[in-house]
This record gives C-alpha cells, structure tokens and sequence, in this order.
C-alpha cells in the first residue's frame, strides 16, 4: 500500500508538472498574440512576395513558436504517463490489492444525493488554449447513474474516474470531505461545470458537459460519486 500511495504522488507531481507546462504555454500565446503585428500561434510570418515581416520580431516569433511545439511534446508525453498511471491504480483496486478506505456519499445540506461530470481535456488535442480548467487532483469514482438524469443526459457512465470536475481541488476533499463537491454542484446550478473523466480500456480522457439542475429525482445531478482509495 505505501507504494502504491508513492506511485500516486509521483502521478501527482506529474499533474503538476503539466499544469506548469500549460502555464508557460499561455504565456507564451498571450505574448505571439500581443506583441507588434500579433503574429499569434499560426499567422504568417512572411509578407507577399516572402519576405519577412517589417511589423514583426520574426525571430522572437519564431523561438515562442518552437518553445510551444516543444513543451506540447513534453505535456502530452506526461498526460500519457499519467492515464497509464490511473489505469494501473484502478486496477490494482479492482483486484483487491489496495484496501478502500471507507468514504460517505456526496449529499447535499438537505442530504440529498450529488454528483458530477462534464467536459474537457483530450491530451491529443493542440494545447490552445484551454477551454476548462487541467485535470485536477481529484479522484473519483462513479457507482451509480440514474435514469433520464442531468448526469445521464451529459454521457456519464458507472465506473467513470473522475480527474476534474468544476474548480473543486483534490485538496478541498481532502480537509472538506465530499461537501465540498456537493457545495461547487450547488452553486453552478443552471450552470454547465466542466469534468474530465477516464473509462476503463480508453486510452484518453473523455470530455463531456454537464449542468446541474432540477430534475424529477433527488440531487441536481442523478448520480453518486465515491473518492478512490489512495491507500
């Protein structure tokens, strides 16, 4: 058990590192599309007749351009590892070779049923930039889905993991428990959150879109989310 929790970490400091990989993306973006001519990611370079621009730094251009190339190379060599990561995890779970730990469903304050998933990050997609939030820490699991809900209408299925979900961090579950998640559902009620989830056998996360709302069941969403054991 205490190597898989190292194994965990290391697949943590790997989001991390990714997460700083597509801050300095940005960055780099926002400066191609503010500096003189606002060449961005993908104008041109060259005039007419294949000169280089006068309106243009050319050659700074150029070096953001491949930096970017670059550190997408780096962002979806990490991602890689990092779904490979979850699937063992999940998996040694499946097998009985990590002992869940005991976790409470997610309710809301009049204790009802909550839930979550929505749309997201494919770590095959061109990194411009992102819609929604990178993958956080969380880790969830879906073990329920009901008929004609909010939740089945987005596409989320039993035994989804969940890597994001809205602004809700790994670390708010942690010291909050699953209120947390219940409170960010709440207040994006009518509101689209985005999630990012893993299906076993795929090879890379899914996007879909939900909204939270009134729906002729319990809860705003019509599924149940349990925290996967990281022990």
């Amino acid at each position: 058990m205490a190597n898989d929790e190292e194994e965990l970490q290391k697949l943590f400091a790997l989001q991390d590192k990714a997460r700083a990989i597509e801050s300095e993306i940005a960055q780099l973006i926002d400066v191609l599309d503010n500096m003189p001519g606002k060449p961005g990611l993908n104008g041109r370079l060259v005039d007419k007749e294949g000169f280089p621009r006068a309106d243009v730094d050319v050659h700074t251009a150029r070096i953001h351009r491949n930096r970017i190339a670059c550190l997408q190379t780096d962002h979806k060599s990490i991602m890689q590892q990092v779904e490979k990561g979850l699937f063992e995890h999940h998996s040694r779970v499946k097998e009985g070779r990590i002992a869940p730990r005991h976790s409470a469903p997610i309710d809301s304050a009049a204790s009802h049923r909550y839930a979550a998933v929505a749309p997201v990050l494919e770590t095959q997609k061109p990194l411009r930039p992102f819609a929604v939030k990178p993958p956080s820490r969380l880790l969830l699991v879906v073990d329920e889905v009901s008929s004609d809900s909010p939740a089945q209408t987005a596409g989320l299925q039993v035994g989804d993991r969940v890597l994001a979900i809205g602004d809700v961090e790994w670390t708010a579950i942690s010291r909050q428990g699953m209120q947390a998640l219940a409170a960010a559902v709440q207040e994006s009620k009518d509101r689209d959150m985005a999630v990012v989830v893993m299906r076993e056998g795929e090879a890379r996360t899914t996007e879909l879109t939900l909204r939270p709302q009134v729906w002729s069941g319990r809860g705003l969403l019509g599924c149940h989310l349990n925290p996967l054991p990281l022990s």
